[in-house]
């Protein structure tokens, strides 16, 4: 592993770089947003414009434009650094990233982001299984406030973001969302406020398509009937 300087995902080529070896391992075995892939072959379309927040290195928003035909996608990361290999990645694969530099908040504040070894445990809370490597000081948006940053309507919303998806309770998802895919870290906010978030986005007109470990797939009610059969044919539970 520590020779593979580079991985293909689902079609997507990924520099590996100077990645820890488990990182590498996981990404190399296909472990890496397995559940997240899955879902956005199942529920997004290439008519959706899509915002995911809290993009990683960019495996989602380049499947989602190379493998699935999405024209419009916008990636939000807190982490400068895993911004560089966000946009490497892209070069990589001949696609071009639209992507801001900011973390989902509470406020829109600037916000302490506790940096760790493996770049998708990156948190604005404490984790006290993660020994936090260095601290940076990253802009925060409330979610209207990031959105209104983007020069579309997204249908599509994809949020990844360590904990910080409890900012959402405050929050009102806009009428033009009608699908999202939620990753939810119970370990870090406490099984009750992940219920809370996954009830809240419920009273909001979403129902759950499915799910795949802490992973959602949602829709919006009306998006329900014409998605049920298609979503059912892979696992609910895992």
């Amino acid at each position: 592993l520590p020779k593979i300087c580079f991985a293909e995902v689902a079609g997507v080529k990924l520099n590996l770089g100077n990645l820890p070896i488990p990182m590498r391992e996981r990404i190399v075995l296909g472990r890496y947003e397995a559940a997240e892939l899955q879902m956005c072959r199942q529920i997004l379309t290439k008519d959706d414009p899509v915002v995911e927040i809290g993009s990683g290195i960019g495996l989602l928003g380049i499947f989602a434009t190379k493998r699935l035909g999405i024209e419009i996608y916008f990636c939000v990361e807190a982490n400068e650094e895993t911004v560089a290999m966000l946009v490497a990645n892209h070069e990589l694969n001949s696609v071009k990233p639209r992507v801001l530099v900011g973390a989902l908040s509470q406020c829109d504040t600037p916000v302490e982001l506790r940096v760790t070894e493996e770049f998708w445990t990156n948190t604005l809370l404490p984790d006290p299984q993660q020994p936090v490597t260095k601290t940076l000081t990253v802009q925060g948006y409330r979610l209207p406030t990031l959105l209104r940053k983007i020069d579309f309507l997204p249908t599509g919303l994809i949020i990844d973001v360590e904990g910080a998806e409890r900012c959402l309770l405050s929050e009102t998802i806009p009428d033009s969302v009608r699908k999202m895919i939620i990753e939810l870290h119970p370990k870090l906010t406490g099984v009750m406020t992940s219920f809370a978030v996954l009830n809240h986005l419920m009273n909001q007109g979403f129902n759950v398509l499915a799910t795949r470990d802490d992973s959602y797939a949602l829709a919006r009610t009306e998006e329900w009937p014409g998605m049920k059969e298609e979503v059912g044919r892979f696992s609910y539970v895992r």
